[in-house]
């Protein structure tokens, strides 16, 4: 049997958290560099990213989990670009689009795979949101899951990971879109 520290050894140079699943609601959400949000550089250059910080409402794995909250880090796409606007709460495509980001993964679960009507949702004025606005993910509550995702073929060192992950929703727990505040 492995011991609770061997444990959170072997997790760590696997990169898992400890956190696999749970129940949340998004408290905030924001872009930023990921320069900004890992406090470095990576070796592929400078990326643009959805932060959403989720409560924990129920954690699942593992259930006994210490901290109230949590944050999915999306990727959208090269900084070049992307144009980060009103200080992380919104963006706008210099050229090209999300292509198969994780942002664009998370918003395919939603919308698609998951029916949570996404169009419909409305600021206080009742304009409609777009998924370039940060705010537009504040008040959902979800299942969340971390999972593993094959990392492309041309994107792999060699000697390196075939997978890596991605937390995303796998039920929507609201059965309608709360108000945006």
């Amino acid at each position: 049997m492995v011991n609770e520290t061997t444990q959170l050894w072997e997790d760590a140079a696997e990169g898992v958290s400890g956190l696999q699943e749970w129940i949340g609601t998004v408290q905030d959400a924001y872009f930023d560099l990921t320069s900004n949000i890992f406090n470095s550089a990576s070796q592929y250059g400078d990326s643009v990213a959805l932060v959403l910080s989720t409560s924990i409402d129920q954690a699942i794995d593992p259930p006994d989990f210490k901290f109230d909250d949590a944050r999915i880090i999306l990727t959208v796409g090269k900084a070049d670009n992307w144009n980060i606007l009103d200080a992380g709460q919104a963006i706008r495509p210099v050229k090209g689009g999300m292509g198969n980001s994780k942002y664009q993964q998370f918003i395919k679960r939603v919308t698609k795979e998951l029916g949570v009507p996404m169009a419909q949702r409305t600021d206080a004025t009742g304009s409609p949101v777009s998924p370039y606005e940060a705010r537009v993910w504040n008040g959902l509550s979800f299942h969340f899951k971390r999972e593993s995702e094959p990392i492309p073929e041309r994107l792999r060192k060699e000697g390196g990971r075939d997978s890596t992950w991605i937390t995303l929703p796998i039920r929507w727990m609201q059965d309608k879109l709360p108000p945006l505040v």
